[in-house]
């Protein structure tokens, strides 16, 4: 398995983790967004990219969800709506090698605690906004 599809498993509530393989280089737009059960996720090893939309509405106020996530080194792009709308989300780790965090990515993580960046991150409109 080398890539996971554009909104392949969007909407399925009954996910509770998902452990990408390291063979896997490409996650498509929107793959888990909306998918109210998940708890955990693990990125492979060698992911460029956290796609559009990717974990967007994971969780909400009556349901935690995607509490934390680590970021692999090597990813260099968080993508636009990326993890917009996870209430539950509370840490994220962002490693150095992130260049640009895109529109929205974190937008309505209310209870998120703003991650350190390196100064030279560009960063979109609303990243961090609720």
């Amino acid at each position: 398995l080398e890539s996971i599809g554009e909104g392949a498993f969007r909407g399925a509530w009954h996910l509770t983790g998902v452990a990408i393989p390291d063979s896997v280089t490409n996650v498509g737009a929107w793959a888990f967004c909306e998918c109210h059960g998940l708890q955990s996720v693990r990125f492979p090893k060698d992911l460029a990219e956290i796609a559009d939309g990717l974990f967007c509405r994971t969780s909400f106020e009556w349901q935690k969800g995607l509490s934390r996530v680590s970021i692999p080194q090597g990813v260099r792009r968080i993508g636009k709506y990326a993890f917009s709308g996870c209430v539950g989300l509370e840490v994220v780790e962002i490693p150095d090698s992130v260049e640009e965090i895109d529109d929205y990515a974190f937008f309505g993580c209310k209870n998120l605690v703003r991650p350190k960046l390196a100064p030279s991150v560009k960063l979109g409109k609303h990243v961090f906004g609720v």
